[in-house]
């Protein structure tokens, strides 16, 4: 289409707090993930036709907002591939804030937010279109792709495990 131009967003505070860190691995993140949206063509007009359709009253739920969801598992691997950050700085950025984030021990924070209950993870989870941070966390720590509609206890056993 003719004037139609794939871009981007990194909120300029999330971008000047990973430079004034000296955060590379963060930023690398971001970028790849912003810059996986535009590789896996999720900016296309046709594309995001597709998913108005697929967001319609009634068939959202099944269609439409699990597809975002699927949408960010994968930006997230390709921005981990970039990153090569198993610390997740990034999302943790998103998580906790820009701060705070380099306090975290990303370890605890895993087992605290994954062992215990999922129940109103999983409420959530449904009604919304990108995935519980917690659970993009879990997926790239645990090289998998995330859930897409409710956790599954058993994936996440080896972290109640691991003491």
């Amino acid at each position: 289409m003719p004037g139609y131009r794939a871009f981007g967003v990194i909120y300029a505070d999330i971008l000047e707090r990973a430079l004034a860190n000296d955060d590379r691995d963060a930023l690398r993140f971001i970028l790849g993930h912003e810059l996986g949206h535009i590789r896996l063509k999720h900016v296309m007009w046709w594309y995001n036709l597709l998913t108005f359709i697929g967001n319609m009253p009634g068939i959202q739920y099944l269609i439409g907002q699990p597809l975002g969801r699927a949408h960010g598992y994968g930006c997230d691997k390709l921005g981990y591939a970039l990153a090569a950050d198993r610390d997740c700085k990034g999302l943790l950025m998103l998580a906790v804030g820009k701060h705070l984030y380099r306090q975290i021990n990303i370890d605890a924070y895993e087992k605290e937010h994954i062992h215990g209950s999922q129940y109103w993870a999983s409420v959530h989870n449904f009604f919304i279109d990108y995935p519980v941070i917690n659970w993009r966390i879990a997926a790239i720590r645990q090289n998998r792709h995330g859930d897409l509609f409710w956790a599954k206890k058993a994936k996440y056993s080896r972290i109640a495990n691991k003491e």
